[in-house]
């Protein structure tokens, strides 16, 4: 929702007119200081006119909106210092208040006069525990402006009004601290009215609350519907569900959720089975927690959401109310169109006697807890700022007390003051960014809670110990574009997630208490979100018999705010007898006819951004191996010997196996060495014999009694 700015006068005639109008109740506000020329109220007459109203705190640092564009943080450290907490006003007081600044708002915007008075707030939409930042401009130099915020919808409403003065140019900053939920959804007017020049301007800000939808991934096939329920397929219409209803209504036969439901192809990420395991454990996590027992790991109590996770505790301890978890949900997925990596959460509670929050707290380095001493355990993280790292994130789902809307927040982990639990120097706090994402086209985020009884499968009694939800308000889910979300912190950055840790929490503040938790999840590998590049694994084979080694590489390019423009493959270095088929694609073929040859092939990415890493690199390595095997042998000098054959190998990676000496009988003999790569080489021979040896004699005959023969002995062979 867009904010809107009137800047046309409104002259002091039209005031007394108004004074006249309004008559008695005017007068009161004029004791208060809400009419021109008045004083700002103090804090303690808000509280004398409002009876039971609650006292609103003193605003400090650790609770920051985003500045405005230009704002130092110096200037905006002032600015919150010196923020106007939000009032609540009540009674007649709160009446006059209100048609006063509407009619202030009205005139101005309805008068042709001349006036340069503007007014503008730093966003469009701000969450609870945040600061809207005020500018005024174009007042008479030195003026007082007197300042009120209005309720205009749904409920209609005033707060405390302030002065503020002008500087020599007529400008002004100011600030309004929000530091209750009640404004969730509420379209709220700010009006500064000079008591000089008469001149009035106001600007309009809201606090968005996210649609239901459908979040257009695969998996689940039909994308994954965001209405509160769990089963695909349903509902296939808006027809049943609660206001506000989307439109148009997003919903149709088909589409996706967490678990298979009847009567179409809508896909799903849970099995049916009684326990809800994931159809693919690598992007998906069924994490369960204990409930009313006392073995259910909690928070050991006093600890806060923005605390060093190293200072936490916990203990075995029933929670058993609002706060107590038994099933968190996570599934990641993309957007085959853009590529932006989505992921969807979900979480439950066991009654709705109250408001409750689900945080999913991303991680960059490792959280887990250590072991229960004495009862009490704690926690170890690896973050180097405060135990988390600048750009970790939470998401928020918020469960309110009868409600049938899902909030939802977004915080970011920023260097800020005012965190006690860091080193002063240098300390960090979650700041509230929820706006950009709440409120980008096409959406970024879906969230629904179930609006009446939501059913499991059949025999799945997951949802505490039963097959359904039957109390409203006790699930929640919500669908985030996670590049979307990180483009609006810094389009050009690049985060990998290590853990998802799950918890509940008391409020939205950074300083409430935190409840119950589910072990945190470990990533491995990290989910990457943001623009980022891979070449692939490098990869080894033997060489072909045929000469040419072929290779298979698929890269991937994940975009981030930025499209992608082209993809390149290319050889940097050993590249001779290299051929790569299809250059421009990810997926392609490669194929080298030298061996043994290392091959480096780069795979360039280009988007349409202005970051620099708007052209991104990695490389792949592709090495062929090749083993040579050779042979001697020694001679066989006797027919039916033995050679002693002795086989050697050269190339590829020792140690080999299939080497050494050998008998061998006369005849061919084939010998096969294996290296260190699994790579073979075959050697061969042939071993000769001499033929077997004959002998044969011959005799001469004795011609006299008493003679001799002469015997001639020959040989062969």
């Amino acid at each position: 929702m867009k904010k809107k700015s009137s800047s046309q006068s409104a002259f002091f005639n039209f005031r007394v007119l108004l004074l006249l109008c309004l008559g008695g109740a005017l007068l009161v506000l004029a004791a208060f200081g809400a009419l021109p020329g008045g004083r700002a109220m103090p804090q303690g007459s808000a509280q004398d006119q409002t009876g039971d109203l609650a006292q609103a705190p003193q605003p400090s640092n650790n609770n920051a909106s985003s500045p405005a564009s230009g704002t130092t943080a110096t200037v905006q450290s002032d600015r919150r210092a010196s923020a106007i907490p939000a009032t609540k006003l009540s009674g007649s007081l709160a009446t006059g208040v209100f048609y006063l600044a509407t009619s202030r708002a009205a005139a101005a915007a309805q008068s042709e006069a001349p006036n340069s008075a503007t007014l503008t707030t730093d966003q469009e939409d701000y969450q609870p525990y945040t600061y809207v930042y005020i500018t005024g401009t174009g007042f008479a130099p030195g003026e007082i402006v007197n300042m009120i915020v209005v309720q205009l919808s749904p409920n209609p409403a005033s707060y405390e009004p302030w002065d503020v003065v002008a500087d020599a140019n007529g400008n002004f900053e100011t600030s309004w601290y929000i530091f209750s939920e009640d404004l969730i959804g509420a379209t709220m007017q700010v009006t500064g009215t000079g008591q000089t020049s008469g001149f009035s301007a106001s600007a309009t800000f809201t606090d968005a609350v996210p649609p239901k939808g459908v979040a257009p991934v695969s998996p689940p096939t039909g994308g994954f519907a965001i209405e509160g329920d769990l089963l695909s397929n349903t509902p296939t219409s808006c027809v049943l569900l609660p206001t506000p209803t989307p439109s148009p209504c997003p919903f149709a036969p088909n589409q996706g959720d967490w678990y298979p439901g009847p009567g179409g192809s809508g896909g799903n990420v849970l099995n049916n089975d009684a326990t809800g395991t994931p159809v693919n454990s690598a992007t998906t996590f069924h994490l369960v927690d204990a409930y009313s027992s006392a073995t259910d790991d909690n928070f050991a109590g006093g600890d806060k959401v923005h605390d060093n996770p190293n200072t936490w505790n916990w203990t075995l301890n029933p929670v058993n109310n609002k706060l107590d978890m038994n099933n968190a949900l996570i599934h990641v997925t993309k957007d085959p169109i853009t590529g932006h990596t989505w992921i969807m959460v979900a979480g439950d509670r066991l009654n709705n006697n109250g408001d409750a929050y689900i945080d999913f707290e991303f991680l960059q380095n490792t959280l887990t807890t250590t072991p229960l001493v004495a009862g009490i355990g704690g926690f170890s993280s690896a973050g180097p700022n405060c135990g988390r790292t600048l750009n970790d994130f939470l998401l928020t789902i918020k469960l309110t007390n009868g409600g049938t809307v899902a909030d939802f927040f977004v915080s970011r982990w920023e260097a800020a003051t005012g965190n006690t639990s860091c080193n002063p120097a240098t300390s960090y706090d979650y700041v509230d960014v929820t706006t950009p994402v709440i409120t980008a086209t096409p959406p970024a985020v879906f969230a629904a809670v179930n609006a009446s009884t939501v059913t499991l499968p059949p025999g799945n009694l997951t949802a505490f110990g039963t097959n359904s939800y039957s109390a409203v308000n006790t699930f929640a889910e919500a669908a985030v574009d996670l590049t979307a979300l990180l483009g609006s912190f810094d389009p050009c950055l690049t985060v990998g997630i290590k853990t998802i840790f799950i918890k509940t929490k008391t409020s939205q503040s950074p300083s409430a208490n935190i409840v119950d938790f589910i072990v945190p999840q470990q990533l491995v590998p990290p989910l990457v979100i943001g623009p980022t590049v891979d070449a692939g694994p490098d990869q080894a084979k033997c060489k072909d018999p045929s000469g040419t080694t072929s290779f298979s590489l698929t890269g991937t390019a994940q975009p981030g705010t930025y499209p992608i423009t082209s993809t390149t493959w290319s050889c940097v270095s050993g590249c001779t007898g290299v051929t790569i088929s299809s250059p421009s694609t990810l997926s392609t073929g490669v194929t080298i006819s030298a061996a043994p040859a290392t091959v480096t092939l780069r795979l360039t990415v280009m988007d349409s951004g202005p970051c620099a890493n708007h052209i991104r690199t990695d490389d792949v390595i592709l090495t062929v191996n090749r083993v040579l095997a050779s042979s001697s042998n020694t001679p066989i000098l006797c027919h039916g010997g033995n050679s002693t054959v002795t086989v050697s190998a050269s190339g590829g990676l020792t140690p080999y196996a299939g080497t050494g000496t050998f008998s061998h009988a006369a005849g061919t003999y084939s010998y096969t060495v294996t290296d260190a790569h699994s790579c073979t080489a075959t050697t061969t021979g042939t071993i000769s014999e001499p033929s077997a040896l004959s002998a044969s004699s011959s005799k001469t005959a004795i011609l006299c009694r008493g003679g001799n023969s002469t015997v001639t002995v020959s040989a062969t062979g």
